[in-house]
C-alpha cells in the first residue's frame, strides 16, 4: 500500500513538473566601475518568487542596483517585487514570475449571415482566439437537417486577434433549420455553437433582396489587400537597390492602389456578392505583382557590362558633344579675328 502511495505521489509530481515551463533571464548587478551579469534558468509552472542570485563583487564594492534583461520562455509577467519592474535597487529582493501555459482557445463571436438559399452557400464566421499563442489552419464545418459542409478555407489567427473563416455548405432543406458550426485548428476541435438558419427556395430567391456586405468583414479583407500591396512595394524597392533584374511593376502598383481605394469607399453601398467579387479582382491584380517579383535576379556579369557600356556610350557621347561644340567655337572665333 506504501509502495502505491509511493507511485501515485511521484506520478502527480511528475505530471506537475511536465506542465512547468522553463524561463531563463540574465540579472546584473552593477555599481561605480563595475557590471556583473549572472545567467538564471527556473521551472514555473504559474506564479513563482526567486531570490535574487550571488555575486561575486569586487573587494569593498556595494552594487547599487540589479537588472533583469535576455528574458526567454514567454513568462506573462517577471518583476522584482518592490518596484514591479526591470529594475531595483534591493538586494533582498525577490524576483515574481507568471506564467502561463501555452493554451489554446476560440470563440464562434457571429454567424455574418443566417439567410441562405437551397443549394451552393458561402457561410462566414467570425472567429476570435481567446487562447494565449497563434492558431494556425483554423477551419469551420457546419453540419444540419440537409445542411452538410463541401469545402473548407483555412485561416490563421494570431493569440488576442479576430479572423474571418469561410465554408462551403450545400443546403437541400429549406425553411427553418438549426445547424451545428465547428471549429477547428488543424485536426482539434476547440469551439462549436448552434446557430438557426432561414434557407429559401427558389421562389423566395427571386423576391430576395441583395444582401449587403458586412462592414466589419469588408474593412477587414482591404485592410489585408493595403497591407499586402505595402509589403510588395516595398520588396519591388529593395530588389531594385540592390541590384536585382526585376520587372517593372510600377504600373500594376498603382492599379492596385486605385481598385483597392474604390473597392474601400464603395463598400458601404456594395452588396456582399458584388464586393466579393471586386475583392477577387484586387486580389488577381496583387497575385500578378507577386509573380513579376518572383522573377526577380541577380544581375549577371553580362548585365553588369551591359550597363557599363551603356554609361561608357553616353559619357563618350558627352566627350564628343563638347569636343564639337569646342571645335565649333574655335572656328567661329579665328573667322571673327580674321
Amino acid at each position: 500500500m506504501m509502495k502505491r502511495g509511493f507511485t501515485i505521489i511521484f506520478a502527480l509530481l511528475s505530471a506537475h513538473l511536465a506542465l512547468a515551463g522553463t524561463i531563463s533571464y540574465d540579472v546584473t548587478a552593477s555599481g561605480t566601475n563595475f557590471s556583473i551579469t549572472q545567467a538564471e534558468t527556473k521551472e514555473c509552472d504559474m506564479g513563482c518568487s526567486f531570490a535574487l542570485p550571488s555575486f561575486q563583487l569586487p573587494e569593498n564594492a556595494t552594487a547599487s542596483q540589479y537588472t533583469i534583461s535576455n528574458i526567454t520562455g514567454q513568462p506573462n509577467k517577471i518583476a522584482f517585487n518592490s518596484t514591479g519592474g526591470l529594475t531595483t535597487t534591493l538586494p533582498a529582493d525577490t524576483i515574481e514570475i507568471e506564467y502561463a501555459l501555452p493554451k489554446e482557445g476560440l470563440k464562434i463571436a457571429k454567424m455574418l449571415t443566417k439567410t441562405l438559399n437551397v443549394g451552393q452557400n458561402n457561410i462566414v464566421v467570425q472567429l476570435d482566439n481567446t487562447g494565449n499563442v497563434d492558431l494556425e489552419e483554423v477551419t469551420v464545418q457546419v453540419n444540419g437537417d440537409g445542411v452538410k459542409t463541401t469545402d473548407k478555407m483555412p485561416v490563421s489567427i494570431q493569440k488576442g486577434k479576430s479572423e474571418f473563416a469561410t465554408t462551403v455548405a450545400s443546403i437541400t432543406t429549406k425553411g427553418t433549420v438549426d445547424i451545428i458550426i465547428k471549429a477547428y485548428s488543424k485536426d482539434r476541435m476547440l469551439a462549436q455553437s448552434i446557430e438557426t438558419i432561414t434557407v429559401n427556395g427558389p421562389e423566395e430567391q427571386k423576391a430576395e433582396a441583395p444582401k449587403k456586405v458586412d462592414a466589419e468583414y469588408a474593412q477587414q479583407k482591404t485592410d489585408e489587400l493595403w497591407k499586402q500591396l505595402e509589403e510588395y512595394e516595398k520588396a519591388y524597392l529593395t530588389k531594385k537597390a540592390e541590384g536585382y533584374n526585376v520587372p517593372d511593376v510600377t504600373g500594376t502598383i498603382s492599379e492596385a492602389k486605385s481598385e483597392i481605394k474604390r473597392l474601400q469607399l464603395d463598400s458601404e453601398d456594395m452588396t456582399e456578392e458584388a464586393f466579393n467579387r471586386k475583392l477577387n479582382l484586387a486580389a488577381k491584380i496583387l497575385g500578378e505583382i507577386s509573380i513579376k517579383l518572383g522573377l526577380a535576379a541577380p544581375k549577371g556579369i553580362g548585365d553588369r557590362l551591359k550597363d557599363n557600356l551603356t554609361v561608357i556610350a553616353t559619357t563618350i557621347g558627352l566627350i564628343v558633344s563638347s569636343l564639337t561644340a569646342y571645335g565649333l567655337a574655335k572656328t567661329h572665333i579665328g573667322q571673327k579675328k580674321q
